[in-house]
């Protein structure tokens, strides 16, 4: 059974573009052995309905793989727990558009306690993530853990530990509270910029780079 893809990908030089669809049996998109290329071109990484994946990596990451990667889009992985080892997140300097959703046990988007800064992320969805920064028996607060200083839309759906999260219920009638949370959804991702927030034209377009989503 499939663990990982790293040989995979390590065959296929002038990848631009990984698509990974309902294969139960992986376990990490990545292994961390047999790791030589030191340029990528992989571009977008999209990882739908991987019911075993644990991590994006099995250890240290294959730097390579995401100096590259501006299109990430994570969907129905529902064992993971988080996103980003520290190691990978120093990585994504290029990553422009982001977008989670379905993830029930998600936590929290980094590994480590500390906040990364995605220094050119400009579009994130978080989607159906109960979990994602809840209080456990163990901690009392967790804060956010990624810093945007370039982010310009963002779309937060049935997360209810982010303060300006909505239900999808209502999504279709937020125009009149945009304007109202413009300014606390800059402040809290640490963006430059006015940031529009719970646009559907930004879920659709992010949908639209891949298959696999569901209605």
């Amino acid at each position: 059974m499939l663990k990982n893809v790293s040989k995979f990908v390590q065959s296929l030089p002038s990848l631009e573009k990984l698509d990974l669809n309902c294969l139960r049996g992986l376990e990490y998109v990545f292994g961390c052995h047999g790791w030589e290329k030191e340029q990528s071109r992989l571009r977008e990484m999209h990882l739908m309905d991987l019911d075993a994946l644990k991590r994006i990596c099995s250890g240290p990451a294959p730097h390579a793989m995401f100096k590259s990667l501006k299109f990430l889009t994570i969907y129905r992985c529902k064992l993971l727990q988080s996103l980003f080892a520290s190691d990978v997140a120093q990585c994504l300097f290029q990553l422009e558009d982001l977008l989670v959703e379905d993830c029930p046990l998600l936590k929290k988007v980094m590994e480590e306690k500390e906040k990364t800064v995605l220094p050119k992320l400009k579009n994130l969805v978080l989607k159906n993530l109960p979990m994602l920064y809840r209080a456990s028996d163990t901690t009392v607060d967790i804060d956010i853990d990624i810093e945007c200083p370039s982010l310009e839309q963002l779309m937060v759906v049935d997360c209810p530990m982010l303060p300006f999260s909505t239900s999808s219920v209502h999504l279709r009638s937020l125009e009149s509270r945009n304007k109202i949370l413009f300014s606390t959804a800059s402040n809290y991702f640490g963006s430059t910029y006015p940031v529009q927030l719970n646009d559907i034209q930004l879920y659709q377009n992010l949908q639209d780079r891949t298959s696999g989503f569901q209605a």
